[in-house]
């Protein structure tokens, strides 16, 4: 864990990596944010199971680039500070990952990769790395990660569906025109069969800060255009990102769409 302090009067950002042993995947994440996030980010790992060891494997893959891994700790979440995160990353503990205070909250669909070869090793370490830059990339930004679309937000129940690594994707916004890749008679043949349907449930509308949330009743059958439209404008429209929202019991289901400066206008263009 890092603790640093600098001369700028803004404070750190706090991330924190969690798995379910915290001697892999989260030991590796808190190296590489140590190694790219300076002295603006304090980081923490720590495991729901924690194993109590690092992983020889784990050793040997960060030896290979330069970096000292054993002289971290396996740790439990009790011993992490009971704090807002800027930013918390789950790696596999599920339901087994006890609530943490987060301003955003990402599950990394990262398998562990104690059991696989060092080649496989090795990819799922770069993979990793490249989510790690992501992200510091992303808390960096001036403009605050969690945002709450309703009062009720902090009650919901989140489903999220893995369009692949959207942090990643956030990291590269900046190099992504804000346009759809369909033509012009094709974007107004998805109008007509998908995007006014949807558009046309919503029962309510809220402005985000880059972005728009839609909520919508609970219904199956919506909620399969709600998948399909996030399948199919995550195809032509890379610059976007998805958040599907699901409350509990008979609560409404919101869709939030977000993207970098420009992509309101684009969305209000699209569902108008």
């Amino acid at each position: 864990m890092s603790n640093s302090s600098s001369s700028d009067s803004s404070p750190p950002r706090r991330l924190l990596f969690v798995c379910v042993e915290n001697s892999n995947r989260s030991q590796m994440a808190e190296a590489f944010a140590l190694i790219h996030g300076g002295e603006q980010m304090e980081v923490y790992s720590a495991g729901s199971r924690p194993s109590g060891r690092i992983n020889s494997k784990a050793i040997e893959s960060m030896k290979e680039i330069g970096y000292d891994l054993s002289r971290h700790q396996s740790k439990s979440l009790s011993e992490i500070p009971d704090v807002e995160f800027d930013f918390v990353a789950t790696m596999g503990c599920g339901d087994a990952c006890p609530f943490v205070r987060a301003k955003q909250r990402e599950d990394w669909n990262i398998p562990d990769p104690k059991e696989v070869s060092s080649e496989e090793f090795r990819a799922v370490r770069d993979l990793i790395e490249k989510k790690v830059k992501a992200a510091i990339a992303f808390v960096s930004e001036a403009r605050p990660l969690g945002r709450a679309v309703s009062p009720s937000s902090k009650k919901r129940r989140r489903a999220q569906t893995n369009w692949g690594p959207s942090l990643t994707r956030q990291n590269q916004m900046s190099e992504v025109s804000i346009a759809c890749s369909l033509t012009i008679p094709e974007l107004q043949e998805r109008r007509s069969k998908v995007l006014k349907k949807v558009r046309a449930a919503a029962l309510e509308v809220n402005e985000t800060v880059d972005g728009f949330a839609y909520r919508f009743p609970p219904d199956d059958s919506l909620l399969a255009d709600l998948l399909t439209v996030i399948q199919l404008e995550h195809q032509c429209c890379p610059f976007l990102r998805f958040s599907l929202i699901v409350e509990a019991g008979n609560g409404p289901v919101w869709l939030e769409l977000t993207g970098p400066p420009g992509t309101k206008e684009f969305l209000a263009s699209i569902f108008e």
